[in-house]
């Protein structure tokens, strides 16, 4: 081979990887080009000068060269440039996106993308958001889905210490800084019925049992001779006697308040009016309740009434625990470990589920759709699955008005999580003192935790991204605390203070 052939062979091979750098060949593509090369054959028809020998090879690089970007434009095209979000179908397919992203996440500001934004702390306020961002190495599913990261919740550390027992409010228009010592009750302003006014105080409640948030933003006050109905600022707005007079109270997920006495049960539909009276032979030892049905245990057994006349009873069941839901159906922990048992039964009083549990917490209680049941730090399908985990045993479980949410909370610990999947939004730790009380507020978008110490109370109201939106220290524990639009509003033995958030 002469010099010339040589030089000419290696300007075709040189411009040939020059056009094909970047390219990677799978043994796809490989195959492609050669059943494209054996394809081409040889002429046919209009014979052409046969090409000199030492020319040929130069031929064949340009015949694969062609296939191979034949092939290349045939090839299934699969986007890379953009951000795969949610779950969807085969890209090799090139169908669109089988399902959104959760609505529950979406409702907390949580966008499933490659990239979660974030749940932002407001400038000021504690509590950050620590949502993590999805790995760019994540694994791609079949179809090229790319798994979204876990979100991280927002992580609280509370102390009562850190309170400041200093706080500013207005009194007829002044403001005024109060010392902790002088919130026991004592009016913070001198006409509580102007809604104007940043605080106000209801008159004088003895015997206060209970504050129960209504979906209108009013808010139940029960105590043992009446039940009242007062606004966000605290004024009346309806009354209705109780008598025999209450002991206890029991509440419902929509804002159902069952006034429990002695011989009787009075219900109050979830607009604060009187709407039931069943009458006992005794005295029960637990009660529960959704909508207008009422499940009632004593001596005897279980009990359910709806419409004022008794549903259901389930004679010699003993439960340590009872829930409704919304459907009707009762749900029972029985039994003590290791012989616990969780019992389900339908509205009709079929035995939907019968199964051993240990229970490692005293929640108990349907949760979001009431599909689902928490005991102890294990959820429950109807069919005895189990769902997900809450990250601790809690003491509590409710189950939060906004419908997607849950909260969950022991002596040291409260978290919200999304009732669908168990996903924490935010997490909160005492340090110092004891959780002692715990509940949502009226819309479900707020969440009230009050601490004990041994120098007195504390009191934090932190709403669904984990940001503090008040915090006080208080002279003394509340018999009971809720919030309703931008007010706090605090039950003790003297009376009811409402004041707005202070963050």
């Amino acid at each position: 081979m002469s010099d010339t052939d040589k030089e000419l062979r290696q300007l075709i091979k040189d411009e040939f990887d020059r056009s094909l750098a970047g390219w990677t060949f799978t043994p796809a593509m490989r195959q492609a080009v050669l059943d494209r090369i054996a394809g081409e054959g040889e002429p046919e028809a209009t014979p052409v000068p046969t090409l000199s020998r030492r020319f040929r090879p130069a031929y064949w690089v340009a015949a694969a060269a062609a296939a191979f970007v034949l092939a290349i434009n045939l090839w299934p095209r699969v986007s890379t440039d953009g951000r795969l979000t949610g779950t969807a179908s085969d890209a090799r397919s090139g169908g669109a996106p089988e399902s959104a992203p959760g609505a529950e996440a979406a409702a907390y500001g949580l966008q499933a993308t490659g990239e979660l934004q974030a749940l932002g702390a407001a400038p000021g306020q504690s509590g950050t958001a620590d949502l993590a961002e999805a790995d760019a190495a994540s694994t791609l599913k079949a179809g090229g889905v790319r798994a979204l990261s876990a979100i991280s919740p927002v992580r609280l550390t509370l102390s009562v210490a850190e309170v400041p027992d200093v706080f500013v409010v207005d009194r007829a228009g002044e403001k005024v800084s109060l010392h902790v010592s002088e919130t026991t009750g004592r009016a913070l302003t001198q006409d509580g019925a102007e809604e104007a006014q940043a605080g106000a105080t209801a008159a004088a409640v003895p015997d206060a049992l209970d504050l129960n948030p209504l979906p209108d933003g009013n808010v139940v006050v029960v105590q043992r001779w009446a039940v009242k109905i007062v606004d966000q600022h605290g004024n009346p707005v309806a009354e209705s006697p109780v008598e025999p007079e209450a002991a206890a109270v029991a509440e419902g997920p929509a804002g159902e308040t069952v006034v429990v006495s002695s011989d009787a049960l009075t219900l109050f539909t979830a607009t604060g009016k009187p709407s039931e009276l069943i009458g006992l032979d005794q005295y029960p030892s637990l009660v529960a309740v959704s909508g207008k049905r009422m499940a009632v245990a004593n001596d005897g057994g279980v009990e359910v009434y709806e419409g004022g006349a008794r549903a259901l009873t389930l004679p010699r069941l003993q439960p340590r625990a009872m829930a409704l839901a919304p459907d009707g159906a009762l749900a029972m922990l029985t039994g003590s470990p290791p012989d616990a048992r969780l019992l389900i039964y339908a509205a009709d009083g079929s035995l939907l589920l019968d199964r051993p549990v240990a229970p490692d917490g005293e929640g108990f209680g349907f949760i979001g759709d009431g599909l689902q049941v928490a005991v102890g730090s294990v959820v429950y399908d109807r069919t005895g699955d189990e769902r997900w985990h809450f990250p601790f045993a809690p003491a509590r479980v409710t189950a939060l008005a906004d419908g997607v949410s849950v909260l969950a909370w022991n002596s040291r610990q409260a978290v919200r999580v999304l009732a669908d999947g168990g996903t924490q939004v935010w997490m909160a730790e005492v340090t110092d003192a004891d959780l002692v009380r715990a509940s949502g507020s009226a819309r479900g978008d707020l969440v009230v935790l009050v601490a004990a110490a041994d120098d007195g109370a504390a009191v934090w109201v932190i709403d669904q991204g984990g940001n503090q939106r008040h915090a006080e220290r208080l002279s003394r524990v509340p018999v009971d605390v809720t919030a309703s639009g931008d007010r706090i509003l605090l039950l003790n033995a003297e009376g009811l203070e409402v004041r707005p958030l202070n963050r």
